[in-house]
């Protein structure tokens, strides 16, 4: 079985809200919050696109999202980009929590004997930290980072690097994220199963995507994880 990491067994959304939006007030105290927010959010969306086609590095991708937000940075060396960022990723690490659910769930599958490993659109060490933060088991549940493949969910090659460090089969891993393109349709187009885990409302994947029926399962909390096995 395959987990992915934010939105899924750590809240991401929570401390990345948070750390950004005390990171905006120190950057960018000539625009009102939500302003400088939006900035950021489309710039760094603009790079983390470019990051999936392989474009930007995951640093690379970091870098434009912060030359988008603060002007004085954009022809700035690339260390002094750096620099800034890190103040707004100290305070985001400081604010990592796992989900409730997601220790139980993992130690659930290892329980049951199942081969597990976290697959992360990430940097390798961000991914490992945030394994730590969460409580995982480093010797049973190996890390796989889309900078250590050197391809991001949903390119299939990601997918099957991970098949490989499980030993498991494409068609007999499961894979379970938040990200219904890069973690569902991107693993059911590498040959995977998966699940949609939406913490977020009551739609499931035929919602979602306005179809008649499902090409994977959905559900609201990983304590939900038992149904979908079979």
């Amino acid at each position: 079985m395959l987990f992915d990491m934010d939105g899924t067994l750590l809240d991401h959304a929570s401390a990345a809200a948070a750390a950004g939006e005390a990171f905006v007030r120190r950057v960018r105290p000539d625009l009102p919050v939500a302003a400088a927010m939006e900035l950021w959010s489309d710039a760094d969306h603009d790079g983390y696109q470019q990051f999936l086609a392989g474009e930007l590095t995951f640093q690379e991708r970091r870098r434009y999202g912060v030359r988008g937000l603060i002007p004085e940075l954009r022809n700035a060396p690339d260390a002094d980009v750096d620099a800034a960022f890190e103040t707004y990723l100290s305070d985001y690490r400081g604010r990592w929590r796992a989900y409730p659910d997601a220790r139980p769930a993992v130690a659930a599958m290892l329980d049951m004997g199942m081969r597990v490993a976290v697959l992360s659109n990430a940097s390798q060490l961000q991914a490992e930290e945030k394994a730590d933060v969460i409580g995982l088991w480093p010797e049973l549940t190996p890390i796989i980072s889309s900078e250590s493949v050197g391809a991001a969910k949903p390119d299939p090659r990601i997918f099957a690097v991970a098949c490989d460090a499980l030993d498991c089969p494409a068609e007999e891993t499961l894979m379970v994220g938040d990200d219904l393109m890069g973690d569902v349709l991107g693993a059911v187009r590498a040959g995977l199963r998966a699940t949609w885990l939406n913490r977020d409302d009551p739609r499931t994947v035929e919602d979602a995507l306005g179809l008649s029926t499902s090409p994977a399962p959905t559900i609201h909390s990983l304590a939900e994880l038992h149904t979908v096995l079979g």
